[in-house]
């Protein structure tokens, strides 16, 4: 599948992406998760608020800065001042070279940017810029003494929305509200189901083979062990549906499933399944693992998701690519690799480390690579996501 995206009219592909973008401005940024099978390939998680710029190459950090300048161009012409919101990390260094690479890209793109977080700081690590303790005063967020333009937001927000950044004056870009507090991966997957769809139709492929299926349970206790039936038997039924695919096009892999928390991001409270009656026989401590995403929070709905193994491998270890956009406009892409899985398991854990991946020399254009246009039909699912929620932009 990966070659039959490759070989698609790049022209073609551009005019169905800007047909299909409708009115609604573009995220400000995000970073799709993507495992290639061979058979298919399509996206397992897209994130709204990326973290990991300092794992992109120069090319593509300058690429991000000249796509960050379009965007303002765009949507914020006259905003000169730019206010960053991170996560609340104060002892996680890389999250911060990160914050650092973000910020030296927005200034690349001709912004003055102020850091800052919403609590408290300190950090162990020196920083080169000052990281503020933000406050609203007047209905605007100020970062020191400074209320910038336009509040560009690096956090998740699966503890809720910060009171500094609710009913303010300022635009934030991703909005709050996309924040996994409130957001569903079901509800992503379910506005995604129709843009494979029409790509499909119109370069004549079978769109499960730029997609997944899934399912979701209501709510579940793990350490209760209460909801478990319910993945059992939807796992099940999963399965089936994966291996009529599979004996459609004499896949002779074994069909399997993710079941992952409905809300978060940092690879936490995932595990595999090959049959229903697994979940039903997992010991305590896998159940405990499972009970609570980041930040502590309890994990009390999942979504079970069809599983693909990875082909690609870096110095034998298996590999997945994530993308970089900005404005949905891909920009780099990197391999997430681990020695301490296989190819079937989640690469999102302990033991992962990172490789960056030329999009430009996969294609003439990262934006029309395979795993580029896998990151913008997920980009645009995004978008169509935030319209039921009634947050855009």
């Amino acid at each position: 599948m990966y070659e039959i995206l490759a070989n698609l009219d790049k022209e073609k592909v551009e005019s169905w992406f800007a047909a299909n973008a409708g009115d609604i401005r573009p995220f400000f940024y995000s970073s799709v998760d993507i495992r290639n099978s061979g058979f298919k390939i399509a996206h397992v998680d897209t994130n709204i608020f990326p973290a990991g710029f300092n794992l992109l190459g120069q090319k593509a950090k300058e690429r991000a800065s000249a796509e960050i300048k379009k965007y303002f161009d765009e949507y914020f012409p006259n905003c000169k001042i730019v206010g960053l919101i991170s996560e609340n990390f104060s002892r996680n260094e890389h999250y911060w070279d990160n914050i650092t690479a973000l910020k030296h890209s927005i200034e690349k793109a001709g912004k003055q940017v102020s850091v800052g977080i919403t609590g408290e700081f300190s950090s162990e690590k020196e920083l080169p810029f000052a990281v503020h303790s933000t406050y609203k005063k007047d209905g605007l967020v100020y970062f020191g003494e400074t209320a910038p333009c336009v509040v560009i937001a690096n956090r998740d927000f699966t503890s809720g929305a910060p009171d500094e950044l609710v009913d303010i004056k300022q635009p934030v870009i991703p909005p709050v509200k996309m924040g996994w507090y409130r957001r569903k991966k079901s509800k992503h997957f379910q506005a995604y189901e129709e843009i494979p769809r029409q790509f499909a139709a119109d370069f004549k492929l079978d769109p499960w083979l730029i997609s997944t299926f899934s399912v979701n349970c209501g709510k579940v206790d793990f350490k209760q062990k209460e909801g478990l039936e319910c993945i059992a038997v939807r796992t099940e039924k999963l399965l089936h549906k994966i291996r009529r695919k599979y004996d459609e096009y004499g896949i002779k892999e074994e069909a399997y499933v993710f079941v992952k928390p409905n809300s978060g991001t940092f690879g936490m409270g995932i595990t595999t399944l090959r049959s229903g009656e697994e979940i039903l026989e997992i010991n305590k401590k896998l159940r405990n693992k499972m009970a609570f995403i980041k930040d502590q929070k309890a994990n009390t709905e999942v979504i079970i998701q069809e599983g693909l193994p990875t082909i690609d491998m870096v110095d034998g270890k298996p590999a997945e690519p994530f993308v970089y956009s900005i404005g949905n406009n891909p920009v780099g892409a990197n391999y997430r690799i681990n020695e301490k899985r296989d190819r079937l398991g989640n690469l999102n854990s302990a033991g992962m480390s990172f490789q960056e991946i030329d999009c430009e020399a996969l294609h003439e254009f990262c934006g029309t690579s395979p795993i580029g246009i896998i990151s913008r039909l997920a980009g645009l699912a995004a978008l169509k996501e935030s319209v039921q929620l009634k947050d855009v932009g």
